[in-house]
């Protein structure tokens, strides 16, 4: 099973626009190890305007989209060490201060990790620009493949692994061969149009059921 991180990290990259990303990386700045779920973080509503590309202006409408769209969007993970399921948002509490100054967040102590893990990794913000690939399925595996930063190599994954990476529900694929067809086959074809990955696909077995699929992979110069 992936990490939590590494789950949040592959919403992150194939979820979010670019200005919510440069939001999310700004909060996560202001991060530190010792903070806990009562934590508040302060951002001035003029710099984040200017820091995502919106124009110098009274009316920060643009930035309370950005806020409402990151509180608005469901994150579901399991926590790699006990296994429980955490159901939150990228915000858990936007405040924004009656002299339209200053803006206060607060995030959900469970993605504490991630956000230092952002906070230390800037270049998240421009890695993996997948945003021409049209199906969602396509950037999730994208990423999946490419987030350890090798250029070449293989990666396996249980079927398990790949119905929680890729958001597909395991009970309507219960037959690998559908799986394949209409899920991996073409986020494969698509990646190799029209990235600088190549992947090819190798199915392992336990008796006669596919448990594994082994992807191997090599990035190529763009």
């Amino acid at each position: 099973m992936m990490t939590a991180t590494e789950k949040l990290n592959i919403r992150f990259h194939t979820g979010l626009t670019q200005e919510e990303k440069k939001f999310l990386y700004l909060l996560a700045k202001l991060v530190e190890d010792t903070d806990n779920m009562e934590t508040k973080y302060a951002l001035d509503i003029q710099d984040v305007m200017c820091e995502l590309g919106f124009p110098f202006s009274s009316d920060f409408h643009p930035l309370t989209n950005v806020t409402y769209l990151l509180r608005s969007e469901v994150l579901d993970f399991f926590r790699k060490e006990d296994e429980n399921r955490i159901q939150t948002s990228w915000l858990t509490g936007i405040l924004y201060g009656a002299e339209e100054t200053q803006l206060y967040v607060q995030i959900d102590i469970e993605l504490k990790d991630f956000f230092l893990n952002l906070k230390e990794n800037p270049e998240m913000i421009t890695f993996c620009d997948v945003s021409h690939l049209e199906r969602t399925i396509s950037k999730r595996l994208y990423y999946l493949i490419t987030h350890l930063g090798e250029k070449a190599g293989t990666s396996v994954y249980t079927m398990d692994e790949l119905f929680e990476t890729l958001e597909v529900s395991g009970r309507s694929y219960s037959q690998f061969s559908h799986f394949k067809q209409r899920i991996l086959d073409k986020a494969v074809k698509e990646i190799n149009e029209k990235t600088d990955l190549l992947i090819d696909i190798t199915p392992m077995r336990t008796g006669r059921k596919v448990t594994k699929v082994m992807f191997s992979f090599q990035r190529l110069p763009l």
